[in-house]
């Protein structure tokens, strides 16, 4: 019996929010649910967070600020 493991490639990473193929408001509340809950303050934590690239999390935040959801302090 042959076991070789079958190589699985993982879907290329989303460059843009339309390329996620989700609602817009399930994306930013999941955003705004992990800014909360882990207390974070930066973008790149953020993606990592939520195991996505920088500029889609910064479009995710650039929306929520035009929303007045989210404030940018200092």
């Amino acid at each position: 019996m042959n076991m070789q493991p079958n190589a699985v490639m993982a879907p290329p990473a989303p460059k843009r929010i339309d390329e996620m193929k989700l609602p817009l408001v399930m994306m930013r509340d999941i955003l705004l649910k992990t800014i909360f809950r882990k207390n974070i303050d930066m973008v790149s934590d953020l993606a990592k967070a939520v195991r996505l690239p920088i500029p889609v999390v910064q479009e995710l935040v650039d929306m929520a600020r035009e929303q007045r959801l989210l404030e940018a302090t200092g």
